[in-house]
């Protein structure tokens, strides 16, 4: 996977679409969309090809910034796609942009390039952020998550912490922690604040030198400076492109890691997903890390930092 980090310094307050340097988009033209020998597509040089989760049928939500890091596959009209053998090119077509380019598409799923990959075979972006992905014949868009309503005036408790080993009452440990399914259980719920479903836990743990935030696959956890109201999160739009949410997945409930003190609690953002917050600050991941361990995010913009265990209490 991938990733280059760009800090602009002219962001330092108030703006979020701070992210990794952009490989220009190809010029508009014929395009032959090929499979690789590892199946998944390929543009006409042979770049891998990717979709986006937070995208619709026939409708590319990535623009500004996030067109830079992820630049859409384009071509000058619908009759300029072809197809390398074992696609069908009637799969295949063309959809306006806002900027007025024409987008390619495979079942009208937009097709993007990486910036972070520069060679045919570079896969850098499978996986950012949890919503990017290989585009391949088997391609396709999830539904979007139901809406929780929030239930206001209601004091926060603590989860019960978990350990970080794998515990085989709550996971396939054969299976990167995969969680198993668990008897309900009461709704924990923070003061306007979106209820936390009841259900498998979603771990959040110390990374292995104990100074940041990781989720329960070791990727880094980022804070955002210019949230400054608890439990409200002010990336939207490209900026979510670029720092993606750590969200709450239907059925599932935060659970705090072994030395993670903090509260874990949930709210609403705008687009009617629900985020985890920890002691009210917004938790995002970085579209430059791309394993486990890396924390390219960190400063950017001198406003994103690693999410903090033990940040410092304001002053009353």
């Amino acid at each position: 996977m991938l990733r280059t980090l760009l800090a602009v310094a002219a962001l330092l307050v108030g703006a979020c679409n701070v992210g990794p340097a952009a490989t220009p988009a190809p010029t508009a033209g014929p395009a032959t969309v090929s499979l690789s020998s590892a199946g998944y597509f390929v543009g006409p040089t042979g770049l891998t090809l990717y979709t986006f989760d937070n995208d619709s049928l026939g409708d590319s939500s990535c623009a500004g910034d996030c067109a830079g890091n992820w630049p859409p596959l384009t071509v000058a009209s619908t009759p300029e796609i072809t197809v390398g053998p074992g696609l069908d090119l009637a799969e295949f077509t063309a959809i306006p942009r806002d900027d007025g380019a024409q987008q390619v598409t495979y079942k009208l799923i937009p097709l993007y390039y990486f910036a972070g990959d520069s060679a045919a075979g570079d896969t850098n972006g499978d996986g950012v952020g949890d919503v990017w992905h290989l585009a391949t014949p088997t391609s396709t868009l999830p539904s979007p998550a139901p809406s929780v309503e929030a239930t206001p005036e209601v004091t926060p408790e603590a989860t019960p912490a978990a350990s970080p080993s794998c515990d085989p009452a709550f996971y396939d440990c054969e299976d990167k922690y995969t969680p198993r399914p668990t008897a309900a259980a009461t709704p924990e719920v923070s003061p306007e604040v979106t209820p936390v479903p009841s259900g498998d836990p979603l771990l959040v743990n110390l990374s292995e030198d104990g100074t940041y935030l990781v989720d329960g696959l070791g990727l880094s956890l980022y804070t955002f400076d210019n949230d400054t109201e608890d439990n409200v999160s002010t990336c939207v739009d490209d900026c979510a492109g670029n720092w993606p949410p750590l969200l709450l997945l239907p059925g599932f409930t935060p659970v705090p890691g072994e030395g993670v003190d903090g509260v874990l609690a949930t709210f609403e953002r705008p687009d009617a997903t629900v985020q985890i917050s920890y002691d009210g600050k917004p938790l995002y991941y970085y579209s430059g890390d791309a394993e486990a361990g890396e924390t390219n995010g960190d400063g950017v913009g001198d406003v994103w930092h690693l999410a903090d265990p033990a940040p410092e209490t304001p002053p009353v």
